[in-house]
């Protein structure tokens, strides 16, 4: 009888005058995390324990549940229980909401150029990746492979879907350049007067057409009619190809005049005068040509060129 009295006692003690619980267990409020944070935890409760049921060494604190729900958002639920020495027990609960506010990030989506004489079959293979998503499926429109048109930009979509599906597009284009037909290339040159020369085939480049026999026309030659100090000529190449492209081109050919000196070395005794001849020399095509002797220096003038040369006389004593 003593014992129940006792306990009863204790037991009113523990609850107060109004009766209320020695215990309280308070968990932390409910909070938010990204997905992509990996070391996100739970708040550990706070426990209250009345001296009567032992105090702060008078209760056990333990997981009573963790539960998963959703995907997008993900909800994580755990649940504590505590219970003191009085017997008395207590519940909380704290919810973490794990989001994916990521987005992909796109490779290989970039703008792509190709050279080309007609449509053209072009390939890519743009690729996604999130963070908590990880690889994702990326499709294009128009699709890698599709024979894109000759001189025209077209705008490409390529669009991805998260795990939560949430969609994502980036663009890019592929632009068709028009390669040219048929191109020539004529190189102008100079020559020495007197010297054999002949116009120059114009290299030819045709990626467009496969066939290589050629039909070569010409317009000339024509010359501006000087002669013969820096005369010009110039041939002017048609070229027809067996696919209907044509083009031209010109190639001048300058004739310019040589001269060239040929001075002697010449020893005399002394007191003998110093002799005058002038030296020997080479016009080319030029017979206007005037020597003037300056001292030891002769110039030589011919179709508007100037040399200087000079000729060494040397003395010998008896």
């Amino acid at each position: 009888m003593k014992f129940v009295v006792c306990l009863a006692l204790s037991l009113l003690t523990a609850l107060g005058t109004h009766g209320q619980s020695c215990l309280t267990l308070t968990c932390s409020s409910n909070k938010t995390v990204s997905c992509d944070d990996t070391n996100w935890t739970f708040d550990p409760p706070a426990v209250s324990n009345c001296a009567a049921c032992g105090g702060a060494n008078g209760y056990s604190i333990y997981v009573l549940s963790t539960v998963t729900s959703g995907h997008c958002p993900q909800l994580v639920t755990r649940t504590w229980q505590v219970t003191n020495s009085c017997a008395e027990s207590a519940e909380c609960s704290q919810t973490v909401t794990v989001v994916n506010t990521n987005q992909p990030v796109f490779a290989d989506a970039t703008n792509i150029t190709v050279y080309s004489c007609t449509n053209v079959q072009v390939f890519f293979n743009p690729t996604a990746t999130e963070t908590c998503c990880g690889i994702l499926p990326v499709t294009c429109s128009p699709p890698s492979g599709s024979y894109f048109p000759v001189g025209l930009a077209t705008f490409v979509t390529c669009t991805t879907m998260d795990c939560c599906s949430n969609t994502y597009s980036t663009h890019f284009y592929v632009h068709v350049i028009q390669v040219q037909g048929l191109e020539l290339v004529c190189t102008n040159k100079t020559v020495a007067c007197g010297t054999a020369w002949n116009y120059d085939v114009p290299i030819i480049s045709d990626p467009c057409c496969s066939d290589t026999n050629y039909v070569i026309g010409y317009i000339g030659p024509v010359t501006n009619g000087m002669s013969p100090c820096g005369q010009t000529n110039s041939l002017t190449f048609i070229i027809l190809d067996q696919c209907g492209n044509s083009n031209s081109c010109t190639q001048t050919v300058t004739i310019l005049n040589s001269v060239t000196l040929y001075p002697t070395s010449v020893t005399i005794p002394p007191g003998s005068p110093v002799p005058t001849n002038p030296p020997g020399f080479s016009a080319g095509c030029c017979s206007n040509v005037i020597l003037t002797p300056i001292g030891s220096v002769t110039n030589i003038t011919g179709c508007g060129e100037i040399i200087d040369v000079q000729q060494r006389i040397s003395l010998w004593s008896e």
